[in-house]
């Protein structure tokens, strides 16, 4: 009787997987529903298009006859001596089609569309001067962005036009006292950006006082072009006059965090790009973008909820793969140059960002978050000395990534005991989701066992009330 309820209960368990594995079937274009769609050109920046790959990216905009991008890298942190740890844009480029293109009083037709699931970006739109196309994406696998160009000139225009392809690169002040105070001095913040030419490329490089450089490089391909410098902090490729443009556009950023010499690594980017050809990087995007997706699946009754889903989603496989964590104030997205309200990271508000990535099985997203944590054990460790313990670590609710603890004598947050411990249960969420054992032993444990010394060593004993409590102590943002 029990081998025939053991083969039975065997029977029944191989049947529910069997029938587990075949309740639905995705369909391959199931994403395509929640595309982001723009039926006419949209001019606010901020209401622009965002692309990125996890470290590089921004958003795309339209002007009347083009395109802007704001070039944004994850870990383009500033350290001024007086000042506060600040995350600088890289540059910014505009295409410029040479007609009115997507001016509303000549738009006969007009769509751009951004896929999540192809994470490119593909605008058409035809006038009584031009039909043009542009698809943009930024390769999954390397720090090089693509933008693919075409324009057919029409008979209102016999000699067609020139385009300008130009790099910039202004700086500005980062307002980083939120909407309470800002900067004066609108010096402050600008760099010391430099355009040059190097064969066929225009090369921007950037340095800071503070230690950081990086280097933007650009190359246009498929199309002879003129570059013309237009002063320090501009350079522009000119295409010649013609009925039909068609070049790519190739950009690259690499950062003093990524080598010791951006320049050359910058240049490399492009020409291992070039090499591969855009048939080959194209097909290696949208393998890592499909093996992205099919890590999870959800279906929720509300369109509109799961269309929120899966935007969110996108924009932190587009930003969570580099050397920080996502900004919470703007992540990849800032479009007013160096403009960042509020620049010191504020742990509930970075958190909220993290929650539910190890449940939706991105838990590899999880992980710039955790290690920029880690790498504050030492800073966090000598602030609970501070406090008067022997052991332990702890985190201000505002700090900087490098471990600065910006608010340790704020007189609303001193007394704030709380993000270590949020800090560590994401950190326990990323070995629940993966049981990563060597991950938990080498790199999470250590914050976690820390954390929570510090609670062992802080907390005092009630003899009346029987019990740990910890005084004084404070809700956040309270005097």
């Amino acid at each position: 009787m029990k081998n025939i309820v053991s083969a039975l209960i065997v029977l029944f368990c191989n049947v529910c997987v069997i029938q587990a594995s075949s309740l639905f079937k995705i369909d391959d274009n199931y994403l395509s529903q929640h595309d982001i769609v723009y039926l006419e050109p949209e001019f606010d920046s901020f209401n622009g298009f965002p692309l990125g790959n996890g470290d590089l990216g921004g958003m795309l905009w339209f002007t009347n006859e083009g395109i802007t991008l704001q070039i944004n890298k994850i870990d383009l942190y500033d350290k001024p001596a007086n000042g506060r740890m600040t995350l600088r844009s890289a540059g910014r480029l505009n295409v410029n089609l040479g007609v009115p293109c997507y001016s509303y009083m000549h738009l006969a037709d007009f769509e751009a569309r951004l896929s999540l699931q192809n994470a490119d970006l593909k605008i058409k739109s035809s006038t009584p001067f031009a039909d043009t196309e542009i698809t943009s994406w930024v390769d999954a696998n390397s720090n090089v962005w693509v933008i693919d160009c075409q324009a057919d000139y029409k008979k209102t225009l016999p000699s067609g036009a020139v385009n300008r392809i130009s790099l910039e690169r202004w700086g500005s002040c980062d307002f980083g006292g939120w909407y309470g105070s800002r900067d004066r001095d609108v010096a402050n913040g600008l760099g010391t950006a430099k355009v040059n030419r190097q064969e066929n490329d225009i090369i921007l490089e950037e340095k800071f006082e503070g230690g950081l450089h990086f280097t933007i490089a650009c190359r246009v391909l498929e199309t002879p072009t003129e570059i013309l410098r237009v002063s320090d902090r501009e350079s522009s490729m000119i295409t010649p006059l013609s009925s039909k443009q068609k070049y790519k556009i190739l950009i690259s950023v690499v950062s003093s965090n990524d080598s010791d010499n951006p320049t050359q690594e910058a240049i490399s980017l492009l020409d291992k790009a070039e090499v591969k050809t855009f048939t080959a990087l194209r097909k290696e995007h949208l393998s890592w973008w499909t093996h992205f997706w099919s890590k999870s699946f959800v279906h929720l009754a509300d369109n509109y909820l799961e269309n929120i889903y899966y935007i969110r989603r996108y924009l932190m496989g587009s930003s969570s793969r580099g050397k920080y964590p996502v900004p919470f104030n703007g992540g990849l997205w800032t479009t007013n140059y160096d403009h960042r309200q509020w620049a010191t990271p504020h742990h509930w508000n970075t958190q909220e960002s993290y929650w539910g990535l190890a449940v939706q099985n991105d838990c590899d997203l999880l992980r710039p978050y955790i290690e920029t944590y880690v790498n504050m054990i030492p800073q966090g460790k000598a602030l609970a000395r501070k406090k008067g313990t022997k052991d332990g670590l702890l985190i201000t609710e505002a700090h900087d990534f490098s471990g600065n603890m910006v608010s340790a004598n704020w007189g609303n947050m001193t007394t704030n005991y709380t993000p270590a411990s949020q800090i560590s249960k994401i950190m326990w969420e990323y070995y629940a989701y993966t049981q990563d054992r060597d991950y938990l032993r080498n790199t999470i444990y250590p914050f976690m066992k820390e954390a929570a010394e510090f609670y062992l060593n802080f907390l005092q004993w009630d003899d009346v009330r029987k019990e740990f409590y910890i005084y004084p102590a404070q809700p956040y943002e309270h005097e």
